[in-house]
């Protein structure tokens, strides 16, 4: 997955007890570090990593 990045089609929003929520635009760019069976574990440009599901690919993501 070398050089594979994603593109967000809608907005993501991350949420985790005690923290505050991640949001990621529309149109934010993700670089794929591997695939998963059921997703692709992505990075931002912070070095944040997480699994983005592969059957939203087309509606929530795109592959560029």
């Amino acid at each position: 997955m070398e050089n594979h990045v994603i593109e967000l089609l809608k907005p993501i929003t991350l949420k985790k007890e005690n923290c505050s929520p991640l949001i990621f635009e529309k149109g934010t760019v993700l670089k794929v570090i591997m695939q998963a069976p059921g997703g692709l574990l992505v990075r931002d440009d912070e070095n944040f990593n997480f699994l983005i599901s592969l059957k939203d690919k087309n509606t929530l993501w795109r592959e560029i």
